[in-house]
């Protein structure tokens, strides 16, 4: 028997994601994905089961790839689909022999929400639109007038309306039908009200209404960014997650709850009420890992049969399942367990919960419980081939508190005699919470024979507001001295081999791995994989531009000196360890620069170094980049701890 996962078997993984169960309950669909070695990138079909029977359809078309399942009440389905280079919206019904294109038109589809009644859809379009047919300027006709924004450039975002046929009745006539619909600038995530008479998306990250009566959409609540919402079943509110702080995003995420206005009218105009205000943590939030499940907009859910909402938030190194009362009568989780919850949906009475179930040994599949947590029952079986390859055990470690809160980590290793070297892993963000999740890069550094230690320093999320932005203004400060205590903790259990450590981390991760070198000189080889060395050039030329500003405590030219002292690349002399930096050539978050930079200062130092760029690939490559690139990352990676941490 095979012990463990080797880097290729990263062609055999299936990642289930997206549930969502039909509106009787019977059918669930869900979307699963792999990586394709043969094609070199990741593609995706949508399985369909019949809870009933267990028989199981896949509709998507022989190699295309597909996202967003959404069944209407008739009990068609509806995804994106990209078949011939562009995703378009198809359909299927259980008993098809096939599913037929729906849609055409410039832009990918990368999201959809049917009306209640089933008579159309509301679609998200990304990407570059054909001259003369820019949605500012096409859009003539249907319920809804077009905030014209004529020239959308390549990479932005538009909603449509398709109105859709009944079944039987015929394939709709997408010509004309798919330009009835409503687009502003930059407008995502369309959610129809239950009455199927107003549409509400977000354009940028503002929550915007758009009315049956031909008005110009109307701006919601003046608050944000708002990073999710869900209609309430009467139609006549909305419940959202946006900070109280506009750049706590990604720190200190509330639930509010707005009054939209009775169907057919105006947005309301009532200051939004928080809900659940003493709850320290950040909500929507998920516990991360080396998969891109769970990463897109929150999940947020409002079950008409419970009258509570849903949604995930991480609660340590624990992914729960989350709810809270809209009339501000409670909170609470369902999700119990060492493990984490993902890609969260309520079906269509709001009695049932479908969501994915992933721990450190499972990659995930599709559970079903009822709206009150009971009842809980895994219905998908995505990777039985891992009942042959045992993977590697995982256990908690902790190190003394940070502001009255314990320091996590979880040191993954496999059983049996013998010291192993360890392996420290940080993760990205800053704010990211890891824990109690599958990871393939752990697992399998785990077979070749390391102790992998994953580490939730001060600045994570998932343990309050106080212990994530304790970095703030203040990078290499407390984040690296728990980082350190973390450390002393596993390297002094009999199992790890505490004079062959390596520390490596991704992002932000990469830019701690780097500092670490500067202050202490316990470890045998580090690697910095699109991290950041020089704060200061780093300013200004990160994607979306600003975040910087708010991690640091403000710009350049007013803390010089702090971003300057939080630099790796200020104390090069004193790092003497190995260091590998890994950057996608198309980073544009962490430019390739960073990188570029420390390995010229090691090298006018005489010290080991190595650079090693992927090309073709952005700052989220091992999220989404190409399979083979992603092979050979890890190689390098294999390489450069086998040379500096395996004995001869």
């Amino acid at each position: 028997m095979t012990w463990g996962l080797q880097a290729d078997d990263m062609f055999r993984l299936n990642l289930v994601s997206e549930p969502c169960l039909s509106a009787g309950g019977r059918y669930l669909a869900y979307r699963r994905g792999r990586l394709d070695r043969e094609s070199d990138r990741m593609t995706a079909d949508i399985v369909v089961t019949d809870l009933g029977t267990g028989s199981e359809w896949h509709p998507v078309p022989a190699g295309a790839s597909a996202s967003r399942p959404r069944w209407a009440p008739d009990g068609r389905l509806a995804f994106a689909c990209d078949a011939d280079g562009t995703a378009q919206v198809w359909l299927w019904a259980p008993g098809e022999r096939a599913a037929r294109r729906l849609t055409e038109g410039d832009g990918h589809v990368t999201d959809l929400d049917w009306a209640p009644d089933g008579s159309k859809l509301a679609i998200t379009r990304a990407g570059l639109v054909t001259p003369g047919r820019e949605p500012g300027t096409a859009v003539t006709r249907g319920p809804y007038r077009v905030d014209g924004q004529p020239g959308l450039a390549s990479g932005r975002r538009w909603v449509q309306v398709v109105q859709v046929r009944p079944a039987g009745t015929g394939p709709a006539s997408t010509e004309d039908d798919e330009r009835a619909g409503v687009a502003c600038a930059d407008s995502w995530f369309p959610r129809w009200s239950p009455d199927s008479e107003r549409l509400a998306f977000l354009t940028g990250s503002r929550l915007m209404i758009a009315d049956g009566r031909g008005a110009a959409p109307r701006p919601g609540p003046d608050h944000g960014p708002v990073l999710a919402f869900t209609w309430a079943p009467s139609g006549t509110e909305l419940a959202y997650l946006a900070p109280r702080v506009p750049d706590e995003a990604d720190v200190d995420v509330r639930l509010f709850r707005w009054d939209a206005g009775p169907g057919g009218s105006p947005a309301g105009t009532a200051e939004p009420a928080e809900l659940a205000p003493g709850w320290d943590r950040s909500l929507g939030s998920t516990v991360r890992s080396d998969d891109g499940r769970g990463g897109g907009p929150p999940a947020l859910a409002w079950s008409g049969a419970t009258g509570r909402i849903y949604f995930t938030v991480a609660d340590g190194g624990r992914g729960r399942l989350g709810w809270a009362d809209p009339a501000g009568d409670g909170h609470g989780y369902l999700l119990g367990g060492d493990r984490t919850g993902l890609e969260l949906s309520l079906d269509a009475t709001g009695r049932h919960l479908a969501f994915v179930s992933t721990s450190p040994a499972e990659p995930g599949d599709v559970h079903l419980a009822g709206a009150g947590g009971e009842d809980e029952r895994r219905v998908t079986d995505a990777n039985p081939w891992l009942r042959t390859r045992p993977l590697a055990g995982t256990r908690p470690v902790t190190a003394a508190d940070h502001d009255g809160v314990p320091v996590e980590g979880w040191i993954t290793a496999a059983g049996g005699p013998g010291q192993r070297p360890l392996v420290v892993s940080v993760h990205g963000g800053p704010h990211y919470p890891a824990g109690w999740r599958f990871s393939f890069e752990a697992q399998r550094l785990a077979a070749r024979g390391y102790a992998v230690l994953t580490a939730n320093p001060p600045g994570s999320g998932g343990y309050g507001r106080r212990f994530a932005t304790s970095i703030r203004g203040a990078w290499g400060t407390a984040d690296w001295a728990g980082l350190d205590r973390l450390i002393d903790q596993a390297a002094a259990r009999p199992d790890i081999d505490a004079a062959r450590i390596a520390v490596t981390g991704v992002s932000y991760g990469g830019y701690l791995s780097m500092l670490a070198l500067t202050r202490s000189a316990r470890f045998s080889a580090a690697i910095s994989e699109n991290g950041i060395s020089n704060l200061l050039a780093a300013w200004g030329a990160e994607d979306g531009g600003g975040w910087l500003t708010a991690e640091l405590g403000g710009p350049p030219w007013e803390r010089a000196q702090a971003y300057v002292a939080a630099s790796p690349i200020a104390a090069a002399d004193r790092i003497r360890t190995p260091l590998l930096l890994v950057h996608a050539e198309l980073d544009r978050n962490c430019p390739v620069g960073q990188s570029e930079q420390m390995f010229a200062a090691l090298r006018s130092l005489g010290r080991e170094t190595e650079l090693f760029v992927i090309e073709g690939e952005g700052h989220l490559m091992n999220l989404t980049g190409r399979p083979s690139r992603r092979l050979a990352r890890a190689r390098a990676v294999d390489r450069w701890l086998d040379r500096h941490l395996v004995d001869d």
